[in-house]
């Protein structure tokens, strides 16, 4: 795919320009797609992305993993300094545990679909931040019809590809912990952020979502960030602006649970 090849989509920002040039200059010749090979793709386009940022972090890193029956789950604590401390983000995939007085969940795409499956199943939890989730794997809504073509990246075989290799059967999908649609026991979910990018084929999901969200009477708010595409937020090396528009929202909801 080059730049070349489509008349891009003029509600881009800056931002989503330069992150167009950078994940086409990235793309492998090759057509074969594996989990491992996708992985090692954004592990290179987020280094590339954000290597003006390392070594920025104001606080503490600690590598580490978290033994359960069936894997061991490496996890990285991130700990600021000079920050208020009473409240905790354990962000999938990866976060931490501690005694504090707030706990809430945090994830993106299908990591926010994991944060709020979480808040399904245990107690206590007392907010959810959900950054363009992707909460619904029929794709039925408009957003995945209205953005079909290349410049978007997360393309229709990719998301076709993504749910073949994400399940096991056709079964999966029907799960209320997997498509949280079909959840019908919502009332007791905690306040909740949703986070969503315009030029996104899931962005739908997540006005699905909060529809739902309001039917049940569960406090929420949703943010647009506008002219950016899926996956924008772990990239603040190339979306500053809309990272920082995001992290300002988070840090509202945030100072809003008491």
């Amino acid at each position: 795919v080059t730049l070349d090849s489509f008349a891009m989509d003029p509600r881009f920002t800056d931002e989503a320009k330069v992150f167009a040039q950078l994940f086409t200059s990235l793309q492998s010749s090759s057509n074969a797609l594996t989990p491992e090979s996708l992985r090692t793709f954004f592990e290179d386009l987020c280094a590339k992305a954000n290597e003006k940022l390392i070594g920025t972090f104001n606080g503490n890193l600690q590598e580490k993993h978290v033994m359960t029956n069936s894997a061991d789950i490496p996890i990285n604590v991130y700990t600021p300094t000079n920050v208020n401390k009473d409240k905790l983000v354990v962000y999938f995939h990866g976060g931490g545990v501690d005694r504090t007085a707030k706990v809430g969940v945090a994830g993106d795409s299908a990591g926010a679909m994991i944060s709020t499956s979480v808040c399904q199943t245990v107690k206590d939890i007392d907010f959810q931040i959900l950054v363009y989730g992707w909460y619904d794997f029929t794709c039925a809504t408009p957003s995945f019809k209205e953005f079909t073509n290349q410049q978007y990246f997360v393309k229709p075989e990719l998301v076709d590809w993504t749910i073949k290799n994400a399940f096991n059967d056709g079964f999966d999908i029907n799960d209320s912990r997997i498509s949280v649609f079909r959840n019908t026991s919502l009332e007791k979910l905690p306040p909740t952020l949703l986070i969503v990018a315009e030029l996104d084929p899931i962005r739908d999901d997540s006005y699905t979502y909060k529809e739902l969200l309001d039917k049940a009477g569960v406090k929420n708010k949703l943010v647009l960030i506008k002219g950016v595409l899926h996956r924008f937020f772990p990239l603040p090396g190339v979306y500053p602006k809309a990272c920082a528009q995001a992290i300002d929202a988070i840090r509202e909801f945030m100072s809003s649970i008491s």
